[in-house]
Order: structure tokens, then C-alpha cells, then sequence
């Protein structure tokens, strides 16, 4: 009710516009615009972002390797390393497709909530109304 309450005040969409996040792990709850995203969710560095992008259109993963290592060096090196040790959850285009389905919620009628659940090992978006949660007065 907060989060939807907290949208529907805003009177066009922005980076500020309110998301909640649901920590399934934990049953814990984050309420925060969407510029909060990138601090709130763990995301891959640019160079691994680079290698699932290219795997992503269809290159084998030995040539986006060895494209990547070309391109970025020791830091795809450090970044393919610091991978296996934590499990990134989320791509950059990931945040800008969570991002969107944010504006597209906001455009509608009613007006739609971005929800994000973490999981252990994703993250899953998806719109939920506001009306059921708005009660004027």
C-alpha cells in the first residue's frame, strides 16, 4: 500500500519513481525509486556484461571469451573471477528492461507498480496495480 500510495503521488514518471523490491530469502521488503536499482541489485561489471550480451546474440562462448579478453583485458579476467566467487544477478540491460517495464506501468490505467522478487539466483520483474492498494480518503 505504501509503495502503490507512494506512486500514484507522483505526477509523471522519473528516475525517482517508486519500485518495491521483495527479498524472498529473507521476506524482507525495499522501497526506493528506480535509480536505486543498480546500488540494490548485485550486477555484472561492464566487461562480463560485454560476454553475456555477445553470448546472448548467439556467438559460441569460446569466440565472445576470447573477444572480450581482447577488448577489456585483465579486467574481463577479474570480472570472469569475481563472477564465480559471488553470483551476480543482473545484467545492465536487465536494469534498463526493469526500468522500462517501470515507465510502461506508469503510463497505464491504473496506473502499475514495479515489483521486483530477488530470488537466490534472479531477479524477476513484473507490474501490479495500484487500485486495489488506493483507498482515497
Amino acid at each position: 500500500m505504501i509503495t502503490a500510495d507512494k506512486l500514484l503521488a507522483q505526477p509523471s514518471w522519473t528516475l525517482e519513481a517508486t519500485v518495491v523490491l521483495m527479498h524472498l530469502h529473507n521476506g524482507g521488503v525495499t522501497i526506493g525509486p528506480v535509480r536505486s536499482l543498480p546500488l540494490w541489485l548485485e550486477h555484472l561489471p561492464p566487461a562480463l556484461d560485454a560476454f553475456v550480451r555477445l553470448q546472448e546474440q548467439g556467438v559460441s562462448f569460446e569466440e565472445a571469451y576470447e573477444q572480450c579478453l581482447a577488448e577489456h583485458g585483465q579486467e574481463f579476467v577479474d570480472a570472469c573471477g569475481a563472477a564465480k566467487r559471488g553470483k551476480p544477478l543482473v545484467t545492465h540491460d536487465n536494469l534498463a528492461e526493469f526500468t522500462a517495464l517501470s515507465q510502461k506501468g506508469f503510463a497505464r490505467k491504473p496506473r502499475e507498480l514495479l515489483a521486483l522478487a530477488l530470488w537466490p539466483d534472479h531477479v524477476s520483474g513484473f507490474l501490479v496495480s495500484c487500485e486495489p492498494f488506493h483507498r482515497p480518503g
